[in-house]
This record gives structure tokens, C-alpha cells and sequence, in this order.
């Protein structure tokens, strides 16, 4: 029985759902297989948009990786239609000459292939076809959206803190999106008036974090926010957790990093924090920027809580919006903590009134009333 593989391709999300989707697709191209008796082992599926080389696509390069592995049975490739291959002529015959390469052959069910001089033309012209519409549907599109702009509408994809909505007399308007749109408001107004963060004591020096291992070396578990930044000097072992702070992948190529790394002293399962803290996007809880490197309290609780035991110490020498403090708070734990630049301490201070609704404090064992420092 000749064995084969799938290769399905969709460019868009609309025909993932449609009928054109990627179950529709591999749908007929079993069918087929059925049909024609060959046996199916793998389904290699691409959602990708644009022309381009076969080779950035996940899938493609996935199933020539697969071919390469076995070269001994010489695989049928099956697709569901010309196009789904490649808009592009030069990429698409490229792309037949390296499944040639890996004497693979490969099957449609709406096209026979014939190496003749006349059916390799007609297979020519009909992939010539499909980089003419993907080129002409990409004129359209720019001139209507050119149109759009000239009669005063967004035609792109909504800015941050905008979100895009059906209006019946003029079509996709731009509406704001709450709560995005009063944050990043409130951070524009913030910047033009020349509200800045106070910088971070230390921050434009190499950090050696020797002396915390030299001081808490017994504890029974230290977390590094960053330690990827001075990963010579940290012991060799340990764990890596990922702080993910993305929306989504859509989400790339937005304001600040995607992510962040936190080493851990002892070894356990490596996961990902999932919690969105992206620009001025977060998730759970409102965001106030209170420090350059400030951590949402719902992702540090979930730090916090499986490494220590309820009423449990807690200590962070570099305290900075206080999150850690209300993290611990929250979660039954004692947290001691340190920061050396003053105007955080108070804004430290305050917070933590804020989320005890309290006025009274001590301060140097002396119990005062609390005044507010900050908004």
C-alpha cells in the first residue's frame, strides 16, 4: 500500500471556520487517500498568510524534515488544491523540485499531474494563476483601504486602546476599548506632563548577587527576577520559570518584553506563568505604575504560594512597588523586605495602607499616622 501524508494550508482565520478550513481540507484529502488505497500516517497543517518561502511555514518544514528522516519509502504528498502549496510560481516549482529531491510524488483531487511537456505546462499556468489573483486581491484591498483613509476612517488594524465595530451606515469605525483606553490615556497625559518614573538605584550597574547566597543561602528556596542578565553568577543547577505576560501572539510586537525569566534555587517542574501584563494591558487587577519593574500581586501569589508554608517567611531585598508585601499578605505568609531609594519606600507605605484600609503604622517601633504621599 503507498504510503502517504497531508499537507493542509489556510491564510486566514476566517477560512479556518469556513469551508475552506484546515478540517475540510484534510476532510477531502482522506477521502481521497481512501479512494485511490493509499494509507495516510500524518497530517502535516499551516495556517500562514502571504506568498513567501515554503520554508517559513511550521508545517512545511516539518513535513520535508519528515521525508528527510525517511528516505526509504518514497511518501505521496497529498494536497487539496494548487494553491494550497504556493502563490508564488517561482516558490511553488521550487517547492515541486525539492519533494523530486526526496522522491516524493504528489496527488489532488482536482488536478492530475502529468510529466509530460503539456501537462507540466498547464500545471505552470495554473500556479501563475494563483500568483496573479493573490497579487490582484492585494491591489484591491490596498486601493479600498487607501479609499477608507481618504474619507477619513481607519482602514487598519485598531490602535491600542481602540477596538474596531460594524456600524451600519459607515462600516468598521474605531471605538475606545475599555478599560485600555483610559489607561494608556492616563500614561500619555502622564508623559506630556512630565510624570516619570524615579530611577532605579543600581540599575546601571552589573548586579553580582554573591551576598544573597552568602546571607540566604539556607533559606529553603531563593527566586531571581532576571537572573538572565547575570546568569555567571548564579550556582549551577536550579529551575527557570517563564513569566508570559502576553495577551496572545498577536500581542509580539506591542510595547515592553514579552516576557520575563525567574530563576529558582531548588529543582522542580519548569512551567510558565501565564499573566497578562503587557504595555498597558493587564489582567485581574488595575494596574497603577508605581515602578519601572513592578509585578502584578495574582502572578506573585502563585510564586509564592507552593515554595512557602503558610505563616511563612518571605523576604525581598528589593521591595520596590511592594507587590511581594500584598502577595504575602494575601496569602497567609510574613514578608520582610527591603528598598533604598526613599520615594519608593513611600509609595511602598502607601499601598500597603491602601490594601489594609489602615491609617496607623510603625515606624522605627514608633506608632504614627500615616499620611498620604502618593495618588
Amino acid at each position: 500500500m503507498q504510503k502517504a501524508v497531508i499537507y493542509c494550508r489556510v491564510s486566514s482565520i476566517k477560512q479556518s471556520s469556513e469551508g475552506h478550513g484546515l478540517d475540510s481540507q484534510e476532510h477531502r484529502c482522506r477521502e481521497f487517500a481512501r479512494l485511490k488505497g493509499h494509507e495516510v500516517v500524518k497530517v502535516f497543517r499551516d495556517s500562514f498568510t502571504g506568498a513567501g518561502d515554503f520554508m517559513d511555514r511550521p508545517a512545511m518544514s516539518s513535513l520535508l524534515g519528515f521525508l528527510d528522516k525517511d528516505p526509504i519509502n518514497n511518501y505521496m504528498v497529498i494536497f487539496d488544491d494548487l494553491k494550497r502549496l504556493s502563490r508564488d510560481t517561482n516558490f511553488y516549482l521550487k517547492l515541486k523540485r525539492e519533494f523530486s529531491a526526496r522522491k516524493a510524488t504528489v496527488e489532488c483531487p482536482n488536478f492530475t499531474f502529468e510529466e509530460t511537456p503539456e501537462g507540466q505546462f498547464i500545471e505552470t499556468i495554473i500556479a501563475a494563476q494563483g500568483e496573479l489573483e493573490r497579487k490582484q486581491n492585494q491591489r484591491q484591498v490596498i486601493q479600498k483601504m487607501k479609499a477608507r483613509f481618504e474619507k477619513g476612517y481607519w482602514a487598519v488594524r485598531a490602535p491600542l486602546g481602540y477596538t474596531r465595530v460594524k456600524d451600519q451606515l459607515h462600516g468598521l469605525i474605531l471605538k475606545p476599548k475599555e478599560p485600555e483606553a483610559s489607561i494608556i490615556k492616563e500614561a500619555l497625559e502622564g508623559f506630556a506632563s512630565g510624570k516619570k518614573h524615579s530611577k532605579v538605584i543600581g540599575d546601571d550597574q552589573e548586579y553580582i548577587p554573591t551576598h544573597i547566597f552568602d546571607q540566604f543561602g539556607y533559606c529553603n528556596e531563593i527566586f531571581l527576577w532576571g537572573a538572565d542578565y547575570y546568569r555567571k553568577y548564579i550556582p549551577i543547577g536550579g529551575s527557570w520559570m517563564v513569566w508570559d505576560k502576553r495577551e496572545g501572539e498577536s500581542a509580539d510586537k506591542g510595547f515592553g518584553s514579552n516576557f520575563e525569566l525567574l530563576w529558582s534555587k531548588q529543582n522542580h517542574k519548569r512551567y510558565i506563568l501565564r499573566y497578562k501584563w503587557f504595555g498597558f494591558f493587564t489582567a485581574g487587577e488595575k494596574r497603577e505604575y508605581l515602578h519601572p519593574t513592578q509585578k502584578p500581586v495574582e502572578m506573585l501569589s502563585q510564586v509564592i504560594s507552593p515554595y512557602c508554608k503558610e505563616n511563612g517567611l518571605v523576604i525581598d531585598l528589593f521591595l520596590g512597588s511592594g507587590s511581594t508585601l500584598i502577595a504575602s499578605e494575601k496569602t497567609g505568609r510574613i514578608c520582610y523586605g527591603c528598598e533604598l531609594d526613599e520615594k519608593y519606600i513611600d509609595v511602598i507605605v502607601q499601598r500597603w495602607v491602601d490594601y489594609m484600609g489602615i491609617e496607623n503604622i510603625k515606624l522605627n517601633g514608633k506608632e504614627i499616622i500615616w499620611k498620604k504621599t502618593t495618588k
